[in-house]
């Protein structure tokens, strides 16, 4: 009897062990696919006019490639794999300031970012004059003031009472001298152009103003004529 209940109690141990030795199937290849990760950083500060260099970064887990459209500026890298720090080549500048979408894309599709460049441009061709201050019948010479970003022209005027000594053409701050002559007459005036710019397209004006000399009073003149007699 006690054997019996032996065999029995072995048989139900191997059935249960058999029972629970069934083949539990494991996670297979691409059941868990790695999400795509990227980010770019900004280009913080605007390139000078006169061109340099600027870098951002990307920060990725998978192939990218970067496109642009402009041609004002220069990638050192246009694709890659993982991280990478992308230096920014950019030409100097003669016109005004402008700005480019520099475009970061996984191979895979399914990240897009973009990166703003930003180059500063030269300022509006700008010229300012002063006029001078009133010029003593005696003459001499007097001077006015040219402001200007961009190349100017000076018309010699045609009176013969003044010239103008100094340069006639240039760019950028000048101070020009203008000599004027003895004025034994009026008040007179004399306007001097100015133009500059881009197909001279700026005019100014400079007017020059010369006293006339005082004449002497009715009470010295009768003086003189009560001594003539």
């Amino acid at each position: 009897m006690k054997k019996l209940l032996f065999i029995t109690a072995v048989i139900g141990m191997f059935a249960f062990a058999s029972c629970d030795n069934t083949v539990k199937p494991g996670p297979g290849p691409g059941t868990d696919p790695i999400e795509t990760t990227l980010t770019v950083s900004t280009i913080p500060n605007n390139v000078p006019v006169g061109g340099g260099k600027a870098t951002f970064t990307i920060t990725s887990n998978t192939d990218w490639t970067i496109t642009k459209t402009d041609t004002w500026f220069s990638l050192n890298e246009t694709n890659g794999n993982g991280d990478a720090t992308i230096e920014v080549d950019v030409d100097a500048n003669d016109g005004q300031q402008r700005s480019s979408t520099i475009t970061v894309k996984t191979d895979d599709g399914q990240q897009t970012k973009t990166v703003m460049l930003t180059q500063l441009g030269k300022a509006a061709p700008n010229i300012s004059v002063n006029n001078p201050a009133e010029v003593s019948p005696d003459g001499g010479s007097v001077t006015f003031t040219i402001t200007a970003n961009t190349n100017w022209t000076i018309t010699q005027p045609t009176e013969d009472w003044l010239e103008i000594t100094s340069a006639l053409s240039g760019e950028g701050n000048a101070t020009v001298t203008v000599r004027v002559e003895n004025n034994d007459g009026s008040r007179r005036q004399s306007i001097i152009d100015v133009v500059g710019g881009p197909d001279d397209a700026i005019e100014r004006s400079v007017t020059l103003t010369q006293k006339s000399r005082p004449r002497p009073s009715q009470r010295l003149r009768c003086r003189r004529m009560a001594v003539d007699l």
